[in-house]
């Protein structure tokens, strides 16, 4: 029964979640056969039958039964090294895997595969450190003969080569015999004979470097020369020439890259431009172009980016067709290679300052490649700050700082917005690389994307300006739009989708974190002296205002029959307004706009008599305004912060506010903003009787401050983010004027115990506790209500 037991431990071996706990009891039960032997340098016989089982289960066609099998046998080497010679191991190979002339095709390849196996469990085991040279020599010679016999064997055969290699410390006499097989061989070089080539590159021991004082074996002479103009075509077909996508968790892309640009490519700058050509016009164009060819060039693409030390180096990999054929095969890409081979996906981490290279060298000189989180440097930064972000590398490790320049940034973004196929780049990657790019951005070049963004909206007829003119050279090409180079490319045509994308993006440009400046509407930044002071630097404010009298213009000069591209203009420029623009900003583009309205060059808006009565009286009422706004700021400047005219002021820049965006707003919704500015009119007029009929600072509490509120209340129910943007700028202004009836009155609005979306869908339990809460907070209510009533009532009293 014993051994039966033993024996069905081989049968649990095949069968993935129990062959660990089988190779355990197996392995401490041929320990305990072999301490029952007596004689510790012959085998047992449990012990000689479990390994031929051990090496006649190498040769199995299930993958299950190989798996177990191998990491069982290579354990029981570890554990027995002692005891088991390289000399049984081969007699049981010979015996139990032999390849015989009658073996079908098939199962050669399995019998062959098998014993590459066996000697990579050898190589993995401590028997290696007990081999004679001779032994060592065999073990290699018999891996290299297996090379050729099937394309899948070659893989684990170079992977166990290097770890051979790297166990006998590079010793150069095994150095030589892996050399000469490969220059025997180097007309049938595959991608894992590459990589067993790059692993020897990257060696860098004494005992392998020439030197001038003795003819020591050189290693760098001997090696055929990858990185040569010549060579360029053979190596790009082998790195794309896979055999499946397991190619490409390989490390050989990474070190093809590595040594590229960080060696060769200062040796000979033209090896980059011709790898890449290679690829570009061959590969990409070949008609015997399959999806896992495709896969491999993104993968090399993706190699050689991450190993990029500067922008201008990854703008010449940016190729169209490259492009073009990401966009066509994005979807095509698996899962679990997404985040390695999609190349948007790691140029966006690229530039999301995510991914930066480190090269790191262990005790054998043997470099390897990894990837470290750390920020990205730009052309502005400073060394000092380059230092302190690798503060945690070691001192084996070399890192690698990734330098960003923006006419680079502003050149791939040119690649994607000049060509209608890849505009909508984003939304079939499902990344964010047009964004990631423009955040890099500086703000001179900032205004430089401006500039590419009005060119491409006025081509093809895209732009009709409200004067009835063609755009002016300055229009089309802004500041220095000849001198970058911007207005110069071949013709395109863009959809309204696409036009309607690209003016989404120039609204958005406004706001970039690059132009740093705030400017919001406070009581201190308004009018005279303070006003001018609050626009800080003339030339941005007067850039911005650029770009939000172009989107005007765009938005009301759409011909009214183009239904769709009218209605996003406008819906742009008022998302644009919506935005915490300054105040002399908003002054600016109403006087603009009452030009074109005196003029009649709002093409696509009908001023009919009840709109044009409208927008008079709130010119009318602007004008008014301003001028109360600058009288009362000359009595504040005079008096206390806290006096009457410094209240005074907030409330008349508040009114002001008001009526300067909801003129505009008649652009986009007149009927709802004739009603407004109807309601705020009474308003007004409400606060300017209160401010004739006081004569003291301090007066009974104003009554238009609830008419205000009904009127703020009634914005925010609207449908329009604009309005609620202006409810949110103009009410901080008017909290000081707050009564306790104003305060009611919003809270009554603004109750969560009555808030539509809570669902209703609960128990029966949970209904009579939500009762019993809204019952407590009704009362509740009503004591902060008598409250407030009675504190009322004493300050009248005051």
């Amino acid at each position: 029964m014993e051994s039966q037991s033993v024996l069905d431990n081989f049968d649990n071996l095949r069968k993935p979640p129990k062959f660990h706990h089988a190779c355990c009891k197996l392995i401490k039960h041929l320990d305990r056969s072999q301490q029952n032997k007596g004689k510790a340098e012959v085998l047992s016989q449990e012990m000689k039958y479990a390994l031929k089982r051990l090496i006649r289960g190498m040769g199995s066609a299930d993958q299950g039964t190989v798996v177990g099998f191998s990491a069982c046998l290579a354990a029981l080497l570890k554990s027995h090294s002692d005891i088991i010679n390289i000399s049984t191991i081969h007699e049981y190979v010979e015996s139990e895997l032999e390849l015989k002339s009658s073996l079908l095709r098939g199962e050669e390849g399995i019998v062959t595969f098998g014993r590459v196996l066996v000697y990579g469990c050898i190589i993995r085991s401590d028997i290696m450190n007990q081999l004679n040279k001779e032994e060592k020599s065999f073990i290699l010679d018999q891996l290299l003969l297996f090379c050729y016999k099937r394309s899948y064997v070659s893989g684990p055969v170079y992977y166990y080569i290097e770890n051979f290699l790297k166990i006998v410390n590079f010793d150069k006499k095994y150095v030589k015999i892996v050399l000469s097989h490969v220059l025997n061989n180097k007309f049938h070089m595959n991608i894992d004979m590459l990589h067993l080539l790059l692993t020897l590159q990257n060696v860098n021991l004494p005992s392998l470097m020439a030197t001038t004082q003795s003819k020591a074996f050189a290693i760098a002479s001997s090696l055929p020369n990858i990185y040569e103009l010549d060579t360029v075509p053979e190596f790009v077909n082998i790195l794309t020439d896979i055999r499946s996508t397991d190619d490409l968790n390989l490390t050989v892309y990474a070190r093809f890259a590595n040594n590229l640009l960080h060696v060769y490519s200062k040796q000979s700058p033209r090896i980059v431009k011709e790898l890449w050509n290679e690829v570009e016009t061959k590969v990409l164009t070949s008609r015997e172009l399959t999806l896992n060819k495709k896969l491999a060039v993104f993968k090399l693409f993706c190699s050689l980016i991450l190993h990029c030390e500067t922008s201008q180096q990854i703008v010449t990999f940016l190729t169209p067709n490259f492009l073009h054929t990401v966009v066509k095969v994005t979807s095509d890409i698996p899962s679990d290679l997404v985040h390695s081979t999609s190349p948007m996906f790691v140029l966006n981490e690229k530039f999301s300052n995510k991914l930066v290279l480190k090269r790191k060298t262990d005790k054998l000189g043997y470099e390897t490649v990894e990837h470290g989180t750390t920020r990205v440097n730009h052309e502005e930064e400073e060394t000092s700050d380059a230092s302190d972000s690798d503060g945690d590398v070691s001192d084996d490790e070399v890192a690698d700082t990734f330098r960003v320049e923006g006419k680079d940034v502003l050149t791939m973004i040119e690649l994607f917005l000049r060509d209608p196929a890849l505009i909508n780049v984003e939304k079939i990657t499902h990344t964010k690389i047009v964004q990631t790019l423009i955040n890099s951005l500086d703000k001179e070049n900032v205004h430089r994307l401006a500039t590419l963004y009005k060119s491409i909206l006025d081509e093809n007829g895209g732009q009709q300006r409200t004067n009835g003119t063609p755009p002016s050279k300055k229009q089309r090409h802004g500041r220095g739009g000849k001198e970058n180079g911007i207005g110069e490319h071949k013709k395109t045509s863009y959809n309204n989708k696409d036009k309607i994308y690209i003016l989404s993006m120039l609204s958005k440009l406004v706001l970039h974190p690059s132009l740093t400046q705030d400017h919001r509407v406070t009581p201190s930044t308004q009018g005279g002296k303070a006003n001018g002071d609050a626009c800080g630097d003339s030339e941005e404010q007067a850039w911005k205002y650029e770009q939000v009298e172009y989107v005007f213009d765009l938005a009301l000069g759409v011909s009214p029959w183009n239904h769709e591209l009218a209605a996003a203009y406008k819906k742009a420029l008022f998302s644009l307004l919506g935005h915490q623009l300054h105040h002399e900003l908003l002054e600016q583009l109403v006087h603009h706009a009452n030009q074109l309205v005196v003029n009649g060059q709002t093409k696509n808006m009908k001023m009919t008599p009840e709109i044009s009565a409208c927008w008079s009286q709130c010119q009318d009422m602007i004008t008014k305004l301003k001028k109360k706004i600058a009288s009362a700021a000359g009595k504040s400047s005079k008096t206390s912060i806290d006096s009457a005219a410094g209240s005074k002021k907030s409330i008349l820049i508040a009114f002001h506010t008001m009526y300067l965006q909801l003129c505009l707003y008649l652009f986009l919704d007149n009927s709802i903003s004739i009603d407004v500015i109807e309601e705020l009119n009474h308003c007004y007029e409400r606060f300017d009787e209160k401010q004739k009929k006081t004569s003291t600072v301090d007066s009974e509490e104003p009554h238009w401050i609830e008419v205000v509120t009904e009127l703020f209340l009634s914005l925010l129910s609207k449908e329009s983010q604009l309005l609620r943007h202006l409810v949110g700028k103009v009410f901080k202004l008017l909290v000081p004027t707050l009564t306790v009836q104003t305060v009611q009155q919003i809270l009554q609005v603004l109750d969560p115990s009555k808030n539509p979306l809570k669902g209703d869908g609960l128990e029966e339990s949970d209904d009579e506790d939500d009762n019993e809460d809204e019952d407590n907070a009704a009362s509740e209510d009503e004591e902060v209500d008598n409250e407030a009533v009675e504190e009322e009532e004493e300050e009248e009293e005051k």
